[in-house]
Formats: structure tokens, C-alpha cells, sequence
């Protein structure tokens, strides 16, 4: 026994040691390393740790942007916040052997909130612009040494492309202060593919806010945007004039066309407080989910309406989440809570409601439970698998789903009941040509 033990111990320790050295917390360089450019004025701004104004060279230059650590300390990864207009880098590393600069990729080319991980024993680094205007503009870099990074760093997959839910709204916040525990509830705790789609992007601020609430929720597959204009109106037909009725009609279905989801979570169809840009999501996804409008190649199998009072489903956002142990039993309502608060420039608005019982009293921006626009109400106004379960609150029931790392397709299920909605038939306008934002 003793024998055996002590030929144990040596194969023990080493498992010991490799534990340790993989759970080691990757060293942040950045205070370490040096920044160049030859439009230094605002070098300060890359390590601030404030979102809200960036580092940016001046334009029609060579411009570039050259980081150098410390010997002894090489550069493992990088994490970088760009601003949302910004166009392709030109990433190069420096060859110690060779004494200059080699190519080592673009970047800036796909995600807003990029991590980038670098050749081994790098020291130096340098970006240079490929747009015709030269320029550089990041927001927040951050620089580490090999081991585990913080939970900070967003390392984004490509856009979903076979979802089992989509959330599908007019602005970012949107997804969770009228959907409640949705994100953190499918994402954390079901483990399931959740895409997220927005109509309009305002800001850069938003668009950073926006990817710090999706991280926060459990999201992480890049969103798709669809990047029409943002606007107030309280009128779906104002909404559509600016908008365009058939342009978003042919953005949405190439949005189910390319995420493909077995499930779509939508807006109210009198807008919550009655902001027309939630009006025409919820009618958009009516026609071509429910009505069959515009000719879609694909179908979603069921779509869920927030505040709909036919075939109404109650959620409950007050399970502790206990699959994903990174946020210590906090509820899919506290998760969502925490999320909202990612987005600080909406932080203590309201807004007048427009219609329905609740008409002149104000409708304040926040995640709780219950209030006048319920984040755990929907209605079930479409589903070729049959209606829901009495008793049973899930926006997957009679779904398969897809794990994480599944990537077989899913195949279409018999309906066995169809539970549909009466609707108008909405009078054709001329097509225009239409773009979204899709993340390979």
C-alpha cells in the first residue's frame, strides 16, 4: 500500500501543479507597457478605464499606435474597446529575430469588443490604419500576461446562426426591462443558443453599454443589429413611414432567415408605453411568423408576444440560476437587473404611457418584479408544435434545443395544433433595398 502510494505522489503533485498553474489569474500588463503614436495628444484616454471618450489620431497620416512591455514580461492577449465608426487595423507584431515589424492579422473587423490573442514571447505590437482616412480610434485597451483572464474580457463567438431563442427588439435595455429574466434565464441556466436582435443602435455609448448588458446576462454570441435609425414616435404608422414598412419587413426576414430561431420573444404590440418602435416589432414579426407575409424561407416554430392576453404565459424570474455557478444563485431577475445597469445613460428615465389602462401615468426604466409593464407576461400568438401546457411557463416547451457545442440541424416538428391570432392584411409597399449587420 505504502508502495503504491509513494509511486502515486510524484503523478499527484504534477496534476497538483498543472491545477494550480492553469487556475493562475493572467497578470495585467498594461500599467506595464509603453504607448507610441505619432499623434500622441490623447495617449492617456486608451488606459482610463472611461468609455465614454477615446484615443484618436489625426487623419489623412500614416498613423500608428505601437505598444512595448517590459522584457520579462511578454504580452499573452490584448482586449480592446473600439469605437463603434472606427474601420479595419492592421495588427503587426515585432520579429526579435528578424528586427522588424511582420503582419500578423486585421482587426476591428468584426466585433466592437475584441479580444486578440498574440503570438508567444511578443513584446511589441503595432496598429496601423487601412481606411483612406488614416485614422485610429480605440477606446480602452488592456494588455495580459499568460494564465486565466477576467471575467471582464468579452471573448464573443460569431452571430448565432441556428438559435434556439431570439429576443427581438426595438432598443437595447429593451431586452430587460420588458423581458424581465429572459437572457439570464435561457443563456445561464438552460445553457441554450440566445440570439439577440436589435432595430436601432443610437450611439457609440449605447452600442458599448449594449455588448456590457448582453456579457453580464450570459450572451455570447455577438447580436445582430439592423441599424435603422432611432426615433420617438407613439404611432406604429409614423414609425413605418420613417422606418420604411417594406425595408424592415425584408430586414426581419433575413434576421430569421440567418439566425434561424425555433423561438421568438418580441415586443408588445401596443409598444409598452407606446413607443412606435415597439409597435412595428411586434407587427413585424406577426406578419411573417403568424401571417406568413413577405415569402420567408424560414419559419420560426413558435413566437411569443409580451403583454398579449390571448393564450398568456406567467414567467418567473425568481428561480436562482444554479447551472452557472459564476453568479453565486443570484436569480434570472437579479441577473437582468445587474445587466440593465450596464446600460448607465438610461439609468432613472421614465416615460408617459400612451395607451391602454394605464394611460397619462409614467412608466419608469427599471427591472423589478410585477409594475405596470410586467417583464413576466407574454402571450403565445403563434406555434406549429402545438399550444402550451397549462401550468408550465417555459418559451421552449416542445422544443428540442440545441446544448452548447451542438451543431446538428434541427429538424421541423409535425404541428399538432396551430394557434394563431386574427390579423389585418397590411397593404403592400414598394421594396427598397435593405442591410443588416451579420457577424461571421
Amino acid at each position: 500500500m505504502y508502495r503504491l502510494f509513494a509511486l502515486l505522489l510524484p503523478v499527484l503533485l504534477l496534476l497538483f501543479l498543472c491545477v494550480s498553474a492553469s487556475a493562475a489569474p493572467a497578470e495585467d500588463l498594461t500599467p506595464l507597457c509603453t504607448f507610441t503614436s505619432n499623434s500622441p495628444t490623447y495617449l492617456a484616454r486608451l488606459t482610463d478605464g472611461k468609455i465614454d471618450r477615446h484615443f484618436q489620431t489625426v487623419s489623412y497620416q500614416e498613423n500608428y499606435l505601437e505598444v512595448t512591455a517590459p522584457d520579462s514580461k511578454p504580452i499573452d492577449s490584448m482586449y480592446i474597446i473600439w469605437t463603434k465608426d472606427s474601420g479595419k487595423v492592421l495588427l503587426e507584431v515585432f520579429d526579435e529575430k528578424d528586427g522588424r515589424y511582420r503582419t500578423y492579422r486585421t482587426v476591428n473587423a468584426v466585433y466592437l469588443h475584441e479580444y486578440i490573442p498574440l503570438p508567444e514571447n511578443t513584446h511589441r505590437i503595432r496598429f496601423s490604419s487601412t481606411d483612406k482616412l488614416g485614422t485610429l480610434a480605440i477606446r480602452e485597451i488592456s494588455l495580459y500576461g499568460p494564465g486565466d483572464l477576467p471575467s471582464s474580457v468579452q471573448m464573443w463567438q460569431p452571430s448565432c446562426r441556428e438559435a434556439d431563442l431570439l429576443v427581438l427588439v426595438a432598443h437595447p435595455d429593451d431586452e430587460y426591462l420588458f423581458f424581465g429574466g429572459t437572457i439570464p434565464w435561457y443563456a445561464r441556466e438552460v445553457g441554450c443558443h440566445v440570439a439577440v436582435a436589435y432595430m436601432t443602435l443610437q450611439n457609440d455609448t449605447r452600442a458599448h453599454e449594449l455588448l456590457n448588458g448582453l456579457w453580464t446576462a450570459g450572451v455570447r454570441e455577438y447580436p445582430y443589429l439592423l441599424g435603422f435609425d432611432d426615433k420617438l414616435s407613439f404611432s406604429l404608422s409614423s414609425q413605418y413611414r420613417f422606418w420604411g414598412k417594406e425595408e424592415t419587413l425584408q430586414a426581419v426576414i433575413k434576421l430569421f432567415e440567418t439566425a434561424q430561431p425555433k423561438v421568438v420573444v418580441t415586443q408588445g404590440v401596443e409598444g409598452e408605453y407606446g413607443h412606435g418602435g415597439h409597435q412595428v416589432v411586434a407587427d413585424l414579426c406577426l406578419r411573417i411568423i403568424r401571417d406568413g407575409e413577405g415569402d420567408s424561407t424560414f419559419r420560426p416554430h413558435k413566437l411569443y408576444v409580451h403583454m398579449l392576453d390571448e393564450h398568456p404565459v406567467h414567467m418567473n424570474w425568481n428561480v436562482p440560476i444554479t447551472s452557472d455557478k459564476s453568479v453565486h444563485g443570484k436569480t434570472s431577475l437579479e441577473v437582468a437587473q445587474d445587466a440593465f445597469l450596464c446600460h448607465q445613460s438610461q439609468q432613472g428615465f421614465s416615460q408617459e404611457i400612451q395607451y391602454g389602462p394605464y394611460r397619462g401615468q409614467r412608466y419608469k426604466f427599471e427591472v423589478v418584479e410585477g409594475g405596470l409593464m410586467d417583464n413576466a407576461f407574454f402571450g403565445l400568438a403563434y406555434s406549429d408544435v402545438g399550444p402550451d401546457d397549462s401550468g408550465v411557463s417555459d418559451f421552449l416547451q416542445h422544443i428540442d434545443t440545441l446544448t452548447s457545442g451542438d451543431v446538428a440541424a434541427f429538424s421541423p416538428v409535425e404541428a399538432s395544433e396551430s394557434t394563431a391570432l386574427p390579423t389585418e392584411e397590411p397593404a403592400p409597399t414598394p421594396k427598397s433595398r435593405i442591410t443588416l449587420t451579420i457577424h461571421k
